[in-house]
């Protein structure tokens, strides 16, 4: 301040030397002295970022008018139309976006406003002739806002709809009948007016045409059908002039050659090579011949001097080396010495290998036992242990779960090929495994049949039938009579009480079958035993002779007789007298001697009526016991 005082409004106002600090327009206080007037433009320095907030920079006040600058990075935020990106230099809505998309909003109205689409949609709308002149935007465009003034009708020109209608109406459906001409003249099938794209249906009558080779006429061919074909081969020569072509019928200039540069085809070569007999087989290399530089590949066979061993060997001969070195024979071995000491041995027997055949059986008495009792089941179960005694990659077999006879049959049947069996699992699914150990070799020649059949004829040689001397030819007893049954009684009830001694009856003895039926106005039933010539019940040692059929069925009449009286299938009482269940009788069909028929009556109805009576003293005893 100055010392002396102001005197006059004229005088300098006095100033200290403190600072301004007046408050600029950039909001910066002003740093000069204490001074008259306005104060100078601010000269401080600041960091201003870019428009995006990525880079920031050192600057010069801008006294109050900011103006961010530019950087270089470009956007590449998702613009509101799903469509388009924002492709802007360094956008100041970009922070805004990434941080929309971590809440994951997508709805339009959260969109930045540096990142809503102003370009026009343009798509084409359904109509398929206007675009759509809406901004651009997600899902699809509304209808077309345009109309049509015209007439818009079908093909035929007989259903029209008038004026105006919205862009896009397609014409109506007609419900008149179509009036296209077919280009085939054959009468057009009846079928409603449709647009021009749609074809109408194909024509279904048959006709005769040609094929598409040119070589057959075929016959049946649907009117539409224009490329059938005969099958045959083309069997035109090929451009190398050597082969024919092989492709099935088709189209001319489309043999197999039809793609190939050249002279050449794709076929083998297939000529006879000069350096051995075999042919070439390189690809067709016409018009040159063959090079035969290349070992051949063919294959032949080189022999031992017996011919027993054989093995299978390339050729190897080339033109300059058209006799390769190679072993010409084999030398026998220890097996071609064994069937030379075979067949010296049986010329001096005099003994025809190829008819003679030995009477050894190979399994087990057991096994052909259980064999017989199911021969059908049993052979398949063979056939089962041959395939897999047959496939060396095989080591294990499993069976399905079967009861304790079946699997008897299998562990015996296992012993007699060499292999080791075991079951497996507790009931119902025990369950038989067979393996292939170090002493399987191979099975057995001869099969369960055969083995039956040469024991047949072991035991007949054994045992010769003692000759009887008859005067005439004797008759046998083929079917069994029952008679005197309960009212109402059918041939389903008879069979479902006597399947038990029925089955019984076909294991134990010959090979039979038996029919339930009633006699022709009778009330009496027939059971006939009808032998089963199949291969497998003929091989068995029982065969269904006539006399071992009556043996049979003498065995199953007393069976029968107990079985009836049991079930109670006879006749009640009459008066005081009861009729002794129903009479099982023996039968010859076809005729018979009268004689025997009533003898054998007689002894069955003896037998019935003591079976009868036992059964009912067996009864009773049983009851005393139990009141005991």
């Amino acid at each position: 301040m100055a010392a002396e005082p102001r005197r006059s409004c004229q005088d300098p106002v006095p100033h200290c030397d403190k600072p301004c600090n007046k408050v600029l327009a950039c909001g910066h206080l002003c740093l000069d002295k204490c001074h008259v007037g306005s104060c100078a433009p601010c000269t401080q320095r600041i960091d201003i970022t870019c428009r995006c907030g990525r880079t920031s920079a050192r600057s010069a006040c801008h006294q109050g008018t900011i103006e961010h600058p530019q950087c270089f990075r470009v956007c590449r935020a998702q613009l509101n139309c799903g469509r388009h990106e924002c492709g802007e230099r360094c956008c100041s809505g970009e922070k805004k976006a990434a941080e929309r998309r971590k809440q994951k909003r997508s709805a339009n109205d959260n969109y930045e406003p540096e990142h809503i689409c102003l370009q026009v949609c343009g798509r084409l709308l359904k109509c398929g002739k206007h675009a759509c002149q809406q901004l651009c935007h997600r899902g699809p465009c509304m209808a077309c806002p345009e109309a049509i003034f015209d007439e818009i009708s079908c093909s035929c020109g007989r259903t029209v709809l008038q004026p105006p209608q919205p862009c896009g109406t397609r014409p109506p459906e007609c419900r008149f009948p179509c009036t296209r001409a077919r280009p085939c003249d054959h009468p057009s099938v009846s079928h409603q007016c449709h647009p021009d794209e749609t074809a109408c249906p194909k024509c279904p009558f048959l006709m005769e045409k040609s094929c598409i080779c040119g070589k057959k006429m075929l016959k049946n061919q649907p009117c539409w059908f224009e490329e059938g074909r005969c099958g045959l081969p083309c069997g035109k020569k090929l451009k190398c002039g050597t082969h024919d072509c092989r492709k099935p019928c088709h189209k001319p200039g489309e043999c197999e050659d039809a793609g190939i540069t050249g002279s050449h085809c794709s076929q083998l070569c297939g000529k006879i090579r000069k350096s051995c007999d075999h042919t070439c087989a390189e690809e067709c290399h016409a018009p040159y011949p063959c090079k035969e530089d290349k070992p051949c590949q063919s294959k032949t066979f080189i022999t031992c001097p017996c011919q027993h061993r054989k093995q299978e060997v390339r050729c190897q001969a080339t033109m300059l080396n058209p006799s390769p070195t190679r072993d010409s024979t084999l030398k026998c071995d220890d097996e071609c010495l064994r069937l030379q000491r075979n067949r010296q041995l049986a010329e001096a027997l005099k003994i025809d290998p190829e008819t003679h055949t030995d009477d050894h059986i190979p399994y087990s008495d057991t096994t052909l036992k259980l064999f017989r009792e199911n021969i059908t089941w049993a052979q398949a179960q063979e056939r089962e242990f041959r395939v897999f005694a047959g496939t060396p990659e095989d080591k294990r077999l499993r069976f399905k779960p079967m009861p304790a006879h079946q699997r008897a049959f299998l562990h015996t049947l296992a012993e007699d090929f060499g292999l080791d069996s075991e079951s497996q699992d507790p009931e119902p699914h025990r369950h038989v495994c067979i393996f292939k150990t170090p002493r399987f070799v191979s099975a057995p020649k001869k099969t369960l049949a055969q083995c039956l059949r040469i024991a047949k004829s072991l035991a007949a040689a054994l045992n010769p039938p003692v000759p009887v001397a008859t005067t005439s030819q004797q008759e046998y007893f083929n079917a069994l009579l029952l008679s005197n049954l309960r009212f109402g009684l059918t041939t389903d009830e008879l069979e479902t009480a006597l399947a038990t001694e029925l089955s019984t009856a076909s294991r134990a003895g010959p090979a039979l079958t038996f029919a339930i039926s009633f006699l022709p106005a009778s009330d009496e039933v027939l059971i006939k035993a009808v032998p089963n010539r199949t291969a497998a019940a003929i091989a068995t040692s029982l065969a269904s002779t006539p006399q071992a059929v009556e043996t049979a069925l003498t065995t199953l009449k007393t069976a029968i007789a107990k079985t009836v009286t049991r079930e109670k299938l006879a006749g009640g009482w009459w008066g005081e007298k009861r009729v002794g269940g129903s009479f099982v009788a023996l039968r010859k069909l076809g005729g018979g001697t009268g004689k025997k028929k009533e003898v054998e009556e007689e002894n069955v109805e003896e037998d019935l009526l003591a079976a009868a009576k036992k059964d009912e003293e067996e009864r009773e005893r049983g009851k005393e016991g139990r009141r005991g």
